[in-house]
């Protein structure tokens, strides 16, 4: 059965599925392009159905011709919700605030092309080195009617500000405007804002969500404490929770930080959160962060050690012992009782830790629902942590174990030892970059651990054919009809 025999509406289906990633991108709108210059029954189908034309990516650099192409999606997707992804980062990471190509200008040029289509906005997202473009965003939808979005993603793509020592900058850009003008936004669910900051104080459009996102702010543009507490408790039903560095701020005076903290420690109540992930610029100061949060039915952690975008750090061996220590409930001083359960903990996810086999170990001990971990560049205690001891058997219902950047034969060391001891067999994976000694892969494959490569950076995408007029398509099409003689007309 060839393809040209399907019916309009199964072919538009197949156009859909090689379309519509989880988000738009340059190589699906490219796929949509190719497939509307194949014939001209692939073209009509294509064109008239209007759905396979509602996600539309923006990406750098910005010309006329990625505008023009912006209107043409936006035209030919009417009245279908749209989701909008705009992504004018540097390939070259060209963070200079002055002299990149994408500033104030090229922003208000792209807000003028989608604003006019805000009414059908259902998810945005926008990607920047700088911060021209988002605070263009922010500026311009301070009065716009959003009646359908649903997610919002805005991004500074420079997590060096969350250094402790960053302040951010442009100073004469540090205005603190509300999210959409204040205003309510029934059907907005999710949010994340990374290196942007708005008005904490007005938090109308942020309330309600199930899913947050905060991180990689500088330290003076941070909520406070009571607007931090606002923001989380507006949303009740909160499900997913990522803060990446910092989250309210805190006064450097240690005495009027005590004070503060036990005002608030336990108050901010996350009975429906499930998810939480936390990135860690410095130990001490995400324990007081900890310290605020009830949380009573956690199923999935991530820890992160951030401190890789901090220049001026001095690292320290087994500095996340204090966290493992918080969540063990050995935090070692009553004004830190531990206010978040593990006890439904059922995947761990941590990456780039250094920490001490016996916190660890405590910490896994008490593991027992736990089922999926994922270790990512951590040292080696992490993985000794898991061999089963004389006493106790740390994480014992786990059934998933993955690992990337570690050593293989600590691996095949504590794969063993857990096979010896364990009553269900468990699947392992290991991601690695360069190529397994054969040794090394035999016992793999005895052990039944699965070797995958690291999976890899996004190829570098090329800029493809903008000029979509029918006038060129149809001389395209006449063309191939002429070479070929083809029968998929």
């Amino acid at each position: 059965m060839s393809i040209n025999s399907f019916p309009n509406e199964i072919l538009a289906h197949v156009f859909l599925l090689g379309s519509h990633p989880m988000a738009p991108t340059i190589q699906s709108q490219e796929f949509l392009m190719t497939i509307s210059h194949v014939s001209s029954r692939w073209r009509q189908v294509a064109l008239s159905s209007r759905y396979l034309w509602s996600s539309l990516a923006i990406s750098f650099p910005i010309d006329a011709g990625e505008l023009d192409r912006a209107q043409v999606w936006l035209q030919r997707s009417r009245p279908y919700p749209l989701r909008l992804t705009i992504d004018l980062c540097d390939p070259d990471w060209d963070f200079d605030e002055e002299a990149h190509s994408v500033r104030w200008f090229e922003a208000q040029a792209i807000m003028g092309v989608i604003l006019p289509e805000a009414w059908r906005w259902q998810e945005i997202q926008m990607f920047a080195d700088n911060w021209d473009p988002l605070y263009a965003f922010l500026h311009f939808t301070q009065k716009v009617a959003l009646p359908i979005l649903h997610r919002v993603d805005l991004r500074r793509c420079n997590p060096y500000f969350a250094g402790p020592d960053r302040k951010f900058a442009p100073l004469k850009s540090r205005v603190f405007l509300p999210l959409f003008g204040n205003q309510v936004l029934e059907n907005l669910q999710d949010i994340v804002l990374e290196g942007v900051h708005v008005d904490w104080e007005n938090l109308t459009a942020l309330r309600g969500l199930t899913r947050l996102s905060i991180g990689y702010l500088a330290r003076d543009v941070l909520p406070t404490l009571d607007e931090f507490q606002g923001l989380l408790s507006s949303s009740p039903l909160l499900e997913s929770l990522v803060i990446m560095g910092w989250g309210p701020r805190l006064s450097k005076d240690p005495n009027v930080k005590e004070t503060k903290l036990q005002q608030f420690r336990s108050k901010i109540r996350l009975p429906h959160l499930k998810v939480f992930e936390l990135g860690v610029m410095i130990p001490s100061y995400a324990i007081d962060l900890l310290s605020l949060f009830y949380i009573p039915a956690l199923e999935a952690l991530t820890l992160d050690d951030i401190t890789r975008y901090d220049t001026q750090t001095v690292v320290s061996p087994r500095r996340f012992d204090v966290i493992f220590d918080y969540f063990s409930g050995q935090a070692g001083t009553s004004s830190h009782p531990t206010s978040i359960s593990t006890r439904l903990l059922t995947s761990l996810m941590i990456t780039n830790l250094d920490c001490g086999q016996t916190s660890f170990r405590r910490f896994c001990q008490g593991l027992h629902q736990l089922r999926i971990m994922t270790v990512v560049n951590c040292s080696a205690s992490v993985l000794e942590a898991l061999t089963p001891g004389t006493i106790g058997f740390p994480c014992e219902s786990l059934r998933r174990l993955s690992v990337e950047a570690c050593d293989p034969n600590l691996l095949i060391q504590v794969v063993k030892a857990r096979q010896m001891r364990d009553i269900e067999p468990m699947d392992v994976v290991f991601q690695h970059d360069p190529v397994i000694p054969s040794e090394i892969a035999w016992q793999f494959e005895q052990l039944n651990i699965k070797s995958l490569p690291s999976q890899g950076r996004d190829l570098p995408w090329r800029r493809f054919m903008t000029d979509d007029s029918d006038d060129l398509v149809d001389a395209i099409l006449d063309e191939r009809w002429d070479v070929a003689g083809a029968s998929i007309q």
